[in-house]
């Protein structure tokens, strides 16, 4: 409960659009997420290989998709190529095999529950990396974040 409110908080709520087809792709993201969670306690498969495989099934899934919307296009600039390299290994694969990687040491419910600091990440490089503005609202949500974490771990152990 705590770690919802403090979602919340952190969430500019004039911003949002309460559209009912993109809560429902969210919702769904969550549910296939979920479901990707729970499968991974079922593949016996090391961490790196598995994410290898994670990453070839998601670029080709994307792939595939984007030539049946024809959406599909190649970036026109080398800056473009490396931005998208950097997304890939940064943002895909090293959060993927970290995150299984973790679950050689801790339980899938503790690596869910620690997962949910994301956005408090994201917060804390905008605010230390690229200097961005953080509101009081948004250091309540951050701290019941943190809380709502530790208090599930402290639980769960």
């Amino acid at each position: 409960m705590l770690i919802g409110l403090g979602v919340a908080c952190l969430a500019d709520l004039t911003a949002i659009n309460c559209s009912p087809w993109g809560i429902s792709v969210a919702v769904l993201s969550a549910l296939f997420y979920t479901a990707y969670i729970l499968s991974t306690n079922q593949i016996t498969l090391p961490p790196l290989t598995n994410t290898l495989f994670v990453s070839l099934g998601s670029a080709m899934s994307a792939g595939l998709l984007a030539v049946y919307s024809q959406t599909a296009t190649w970036p026109n600039f080398y800056e473009q190529w490396l931005y998208l390299i950097g997304l890939g290994i940064f943002s895909t694969a090293l959060p993927i095999l970290l995150f299984l990687r973790s679950l050689q040491y801790i339980s899938l419910t503790q690596a869910s529950i620690l997962s949910v600091l994301e956005p408090l990440c994201v917060l804390l490089v905008g605010v230390f990396i690229l200097k961005e503005p953080i509101s009081l609202f948004q250091m309540l949500g951050s701290s019941l974040m943190l809380a709502g974490a530790l208090l599930s771990l402290y639980k769960n152990s």
